[in-house]
């Protein structure tokens, strides 16, 4: 009777290992979350830009590994409206960084080439390029990597019949827990690259095994 409790008794912390590992899948769910804070950092004007800060929650967060082995992420919101594209508007989001973490988490400096970002509601547009920051990145179980950033970006927006505007900077807080999705997420990354806001290409070779 005491062998058998022992053995129970070492069960438990594989056991609790297990639980915890379908508790964060499901919490996550299929298709990942993020959650966003935007603001302006512009010290020449206000109202507009107004002194607050834009709250996102991305209901879609995808990683995955590009030709060149870069860890990929990748994030979407959509906000429908009844009064149809007036007032409907969508965030999108990508992240591209270096190798994946070896061990259990990594952090990446930001520069720019690591994020980019859209927004769009009715007739008007906003992208983001960012230019410095950091971004945490922490592997778990079920193939998810879960992290956090905080980036400062440069803004452009445009209007329904006007051009883009004078660059401002920006700050972008927030975090997210992403799932693999290599289509998905690259659907999302290449709307954020439109124009001008394309990333350089890696003059390295792709990788041998790209996933």
């Amino acid at each position: 009777m005491v062998a058998r409790t022992g053995t129970a008794v070492n069960r438990l912390p594989a056991l609790a290992g297990r639980m915890a590992a379908c508790s964060l899948a499901l919490l996550v769910g299929c298709t990942g979350s993020g959650r966003v804070q935007v603001t302006s950092l512009s010290a020449r004007f206000i109202d507009p830009p107004p002194a607050k800060i834009n709250h996102f929650e991305p209901n879609r967060c995808w990683w995955w590994l590009d030709e060149h082995g870069r860890l990929c992420l990748a994030m979407e919101q959509d906000r429908p409206s009844l009064l149809g594209n007036v007032g409907s508007s969508t965030f999108r989001m990508s992240l591209v960084l270096q190798d994946p973490p070896a061990g259990p988490g990594r952090n990446y400096p930001g520069d720019a080439q690591t994020m980019r970002a859209s927004y769009h509601r009715g007739g008007s547009s906003h992208r983001f390029q960012s230019y410095r920051g950091i971004v945490a990145v922490r592997a778990r179980p079920n193939h998810i990597y879960e992290g956090t950033f905080r980036l400062w970006a440069m803004h452009r927006g445009s209007g329904l019949l006007a051009g883009w505007g004078a660059a401002a900077p920006y700050l972008f807080l927030g975090r997210f827990q992403a799932v693999r999705n290599q289509q998905a997420g690259r659907d999302i990354l290449i709307e954020t690259e439109y124009g001008i806001w394309a990333r350089r290409r890696p003059a390295s070779q792709p990788a041998t095994q790209p996933n």
